[in-house]
């Protein structure tokens, strides 16, 4: 009798939708980016456009769900674009776009391989990305350090770091 009246209890609530199974494939984390980058040929006071790369040992930290996977730790980051696609980067601002592929440690053990496409802008050090990874949307808010010694204004910069918080979302 008690069996009974706990499957009539867990279907009603289910029905009210008050018990909801993990949807297949969901995604919802929050993530901490940090990598650095090379630029060539470089941004300064002048407009330009090139290529950029991250260079090895980028990290992605994540705490959720992707891809219908729980992930939680710190995995690699790669990266690469091009940049100067509205009309040239400068020590002001910028514009680009390029691909992403990140390796994420599910909660448990093992990894998951999660790829993107993204773009982004540039005001000063403040880097907004949009984009998508593994289907599911990506946004982060990011600040773009160029390595000491480069002041953008006197020494043109090919090498910064870019770090901030990232958040990947539903589907796109």
């Amino acid at each position: 009798m008690k069996r009974v009246l706990v499957v009539m209890v867990v279907a009603a609530l289910g029905a009210i939708g008050l018990i909801q199974a993990p949807a297949i494939g969901a995604t919802g984390a929050t993530c901490a980016a940090k990598a650095g980058v090379t630029l060539s040929p470089g941004i300064s006071l002048t407009a330009s456009s090139g290529t950029f790369k991250s260079k090895p040992g980028g990290t992605l930290a994540c705490a959720g769900t992707v891809k219908g996977t729980n992930v939680g730790g710190t995995g690699t980051l790669t990266f690469s674009g091009v940049y100067g696609t509205n009309g040239g980067d400068t020590c002001a601002s910028g514009a680009g776009s390029g691909k992403l592929a990140a390796v994420l440690p599910k909660v448990g053990g093992g990894t998951i391989k999660v790829a993107g496409t993204f773009t982004f802008k540039r005001a000063g050090s403040d880097v907004v990305i949009q984009g998508t990874l593994s289907g599911a949307t990506l946004g982060a808010n990011l600040q773009f350090v160029p390595d000491q010694g480069q002041n953008c204004a006197q020494t043109k910069v090919v090498s910064a770091t870019v770090a901030g918080p990232a958040v990947v979302g539903g589907t796109s």
